[in-house]
């Protein structure tokens, strides 16, 4: 008869030798650190050999144990792969999906009730994270990110990009004016709002090109600096200064006349959104199915057109519309 307790000990095996710590794979798998170190000596003593070297601060594979994660990882994926599927063909369980803010809030979540509709019995966390330095080891199946996630074993796909544009609100450039171009933000006459970069504390740096390849470095004075890019388009819109907003965080924004983009023929960057899935060709149904709908969703916004270098409304321009909010 199969001995069920195997199946068991190395679902927990496969976590501690994911994360690299018995106390995180307590957390995926439901057991306390103690119950995690007893499953993995059962499953060594029934095995006859050692899966990991134990120190004090951390757990390492054995050259045993990686060769018995690369034979038991597959089999555990087509395990839960059958288990995500029921006999009408639904699709079931839990993935865990780490996101940024930007695309968390404008991208991802919106959509979700189209996901769930879709499938009805397929359950999605989602965790709203700036930074994320091991996405394994932080027990997350996806993640869906501007720039690079650090870390190995993953594979990375590219859904679309967006720009990083200089904008103020019509209130704002109604008192201060608006800049000619980019240099002027360096004046005394604008206020400029700087973001923080959470890896480094540091500020960043605020260089500006334009479509003939010319670079401009400035070095406002910026009296506001924040963390994130929530809080820089909010001060921006509540009229503080002049910052950046990611194109995608500001298009009902712009629409609707709340933001205006300033010196137009100079962008600061374009950011590359991606997902980010274990690496290897076997992934569970579940995963699949949100991967493919996440790559849907780019392919429906690249369709629309609703980059902005296409403005909504090309006939007004930017003094209009602090005429017209002012009016």
């Amino acid at each position: 008869m199969f001995d069920t307790r195997v199946t068991n000990g190395i679902t927990v095996f496969v976590a501690a030798a994911e994360t690299g710590s018995f106390l995180k794979a307590a957390s995926l798998v439901g057991l306390s650190r103690s119950g995690v170190g007893k499953s993995i000596a059962r499953l060594e003593e029934r095995l006859g050999f050692k899966l990991f070297d134990r120190t004090r601060r951390a757990v390492k594979l054995t050259v045993g144990g990686r060769r018995f994660l690369e034979q038991v990882r597959p089999l555990l994926e087509k395990l839960g792969e059958a288990a995500s599927g029921s006999s009408d063909g639904s699709v079931r369980g839990r993935i865990r999906v780490c996101a940024d803010a930007p695309l968390a809030l404008h991208f991802l979540i919106p959509a979700l009730p189209r996901l769930i509709k879709r499938h009805p019995k397929l359950k999605v966390d989602v965790f709203v994270k700036d930074r994320l330095e091991n996405m394994l080891a932080e027990g997350f199946d996806v993640a869906v990110r501007f720039g690079e996630v650090a870390a190995k074993g993953l594979d990375q796909t590219d859904l679309f990009e967006s720009r990083l544009l200089t904008c103020a609100s019509p209130a704002y450039l109604e008192h201060h004016g608006e800049p000619a171009d980019p240099a002027e933000l360096s004046s005394a006459k604008h206020t400029c709002i700087r973001l923080m970069d959470p890896t480094t504390g540091r500020p960043h740096d605020w260089t500006v090109r334009n479509d003939a390849g010319e670079t401009m470095m400035l070095e406002p004075d910026c009296n506001i600096t924040v963390n994130d890019l929530p809080s820089m388009r909010s001060a921006i819109v509540a009229g503080v200064g002049v910052g950046h907003v990611i194109e995608i965080m500001g298009e009902s924004d712009f629409a609707a006349g709340r933001l205006v983009e300033v010196c137009r023929e100079w962008n600061s960057s374009t950011l590359p959104a991606r997902i980010f899935t274990p690496q290897g060709s076997s992934h569970s149904l579940e995963l699949r199915v949100f991967v493919d709908f996440v790559a849907d969703l780019a392919v429906e916004r690249e369709m629309r057109g609703k980059r902005r270098s296409d403005p909504p409304s090309p006939a007004i321009t930017s003094s209009e519309k602090v005429e017209r909010n002012a009016a």
